[in-house]
């Protein structure tokens, strides 16, 4: 899948119906994308992720950055960090 079939995906998930629950279908639908058999998202995975979701403005929702670390197991910290790079490019 190419990543602007990615990011339509998601992108879709985050418009599709009212703003409420809008966080969590993208994760949802992240999680279908992303995760492995393991159920794990790769560590290599995470900034394209975070770049996607951050071009469809996902990261402009109230909490999406706590539930995003939440779902990747890292601070919030973490998240804001890969945010300042693809921003700071």
């Amino acid at each position: 899948m190419t990543e602007a079939e990615i990011q339509a995906r998601l992108q879709a998930k985050l418009f599709d119906g009212t703003l409420h629950g809008a966080i969590d279908r993208v994760i949802n639908e992240a999680r279908d994308i992303f995760e492995n058999d393991e159920k794990e998202i790769s560590y290599d995975d995470i900034p394209l992720m975070i770049r996607l979701l951050d071009n469809i403005g996902f990261f402009e929702l109230r909490y999406a950055v706590v539930k995003m670390a939440a779902l990747l197991s890292v601070s919030r910290v973490t998240i804001y960090n890969h945010l300042n790079r693809i921003n700071s490019v």
